[in-house]
């Protein structure tokens, strides 16, 4: 028996008067909905691959900027002199100096920041390290006793919407 929509009982489409295909219509309906997924797809794709090298560039770059910031604020943290002016003028690098007592011994520390061919490097106790790679600008200061790092990364040299730009302040601790 079959019904007045098209399918008999057990769901299969039947044809009468001698129908034994899809129309015209049917087949450039169904043509036209796998042309606009096949678009929306292909759209999807090219942003997900021009995105992911723009979002792993700004990653890098704010990763170095942290973890400079963080090794910069714990020598100003632990610091008593340093070799800035102190009128506000930036400078291009800086020297920290202190003293650790411990059980009546005395230890001298220095930590020197500058910046060189794109890296921020930091000589602690005479030991270079490099703690930040594709910095493109560094500016210290120093105002009382607060010591001010302006840090600017940027992995892509091309595309300056992905430069970062941090600034940390500490405060160094009183000559004893």
């Amino acid at each position: 028996m079959v019904l007045c929509c098209g399918f008999d009982r057990r769901g299969i489409k039947s044809f009468r008067n001698g129908q034994n295909g899809f129309t015209a219509l049917e087949l450039l309906c169904a043509i036209a909905m796998l042309g606009l997924v096949t678009a929306v797809l292909s759209i999807s794709v090219v942003q997900i691959k021009t995105a992911t090298p723009k979002v792993n560039a700004r990653t890098m770059a704010a990763q170095d900027t942290v973890s400079a910031g963080h090794l910069f604020y714990h020598d100003v943290m632990m610091a008593q002199t340093s070799d800035l002016p102190d009128n506000g003028q930036t400078a291009p690098s800086v020297t920290l100096t202190w003293l650790d007592t411990f059980e009546d011994q005395y230890t001298f520390h220095t930590a020197h920041y500058h910046l060189v061919d794109g890296q921020l490097r930091r000589e602690y106790d005479g030991i270079p390290r490099v703690i930040a790679r594709h910095v493109t600008a560094v500016a210290f200061c120093f105002d009382g006793t607060t010591v001010y790092m302006s840090l600017t990364s940027q992995v892509n040299d091309q595309r300056p919407e992905l430069a970062m730009t941090q600034t940390y302040q500490a405060r160094m601790r009183a000559v004893e």
